[in-house]
């Protein structure tokens, strides 16, 4: 059991150095993204709420007023619905990247392959099971860590004892692999740590009933 769980953390850091930022807030930013597919899910069903969580609370009056002008102009024909509803697209995303401390570049195609892990990541939210995704992260961390180790023992075969330059190099390559791992370690007990702390941060709601 214990190395279950040392599996599931030491796969979880995959995700923040691999994914986060660029990878993840990019994802975001497709027009089949899950910010998008809200903002569609919104206008199909006239109801705002299905696309305001991925909206700051700061920026729920600008959304909110867009959205109407948007409801108004897509009964003026197909051509004023597909700029009307892209309209909304890019004031959405532009909103939630606000939000989170970044700038909006512009909508990105659909299609876009953003690797195995993001699509596990949402497949495991919507089944909660996490067995396909554990199997990816698990697989690239020991890739990775197989690489990195295969380099120091090529290396250490090829360097003489008595010559210190290549000793030198050797040492380099063995104390960043150790660096890389304990990085990687610090990093989940951080991730780890974090939900803990907000966890503690959030009030208890009381039950009604």
């Amino acid at each position: 059991m214990n190395n279950m769980y040392g599996w599931i953390l030491g796969v979880a850091i995959m995700g923040f150095v691999a994914l986060m930022p660029n990878t993840a807030e990019a994802h975001c930013d497709t027009l089949d993204g899950p910010v998008v597919t809200a903002a569609q899910q919104a206008l199909d069903s006239k109801d705002i709420n299905r696309v305001l969580p991925f909206i700051p609370k700061n920026g729920e009056p600008e959304l909110k007023e867009a959205f109407a002008k948007v409801l108004a102009a897509r009964t003026g024909g197909k051509s004023a619905q597909e700029v009307a509803d892209r309209y909304f697209f890019e004031t959405t995303v532009r909103i939630h990247r606000a939000g989170e401390g970044a700038a909006f570049t512009g909508l990105q195609p659909a299609g876009m392959d953003f690797g195995p892990a993001l699509p596990a990541s949402e497949k495991a939210i919507q089944t909660g099971s996490l067995t396909e995704l554990n199997q990816i992260m698990a697989h690239e961390l020991a890739e990775v860590l197989e690489l990195r180790l295969h380099k120091i023992q090529e290396l250490k075969a090829r360097t003489p004892a008595g010559d210190v330059d290549a000793v030198r190099k050797l040492t380099s390559e063995e104390l960043q692999f150790q660096i890389f791992v304990h990085e990687l370690y610090e990093k989940i007990r951080e991730g780890g740590a974090e939900n803990s702390h907000q966890s503690e941060k959030e009030p208890r709601r009381e039950h009604s009933h």
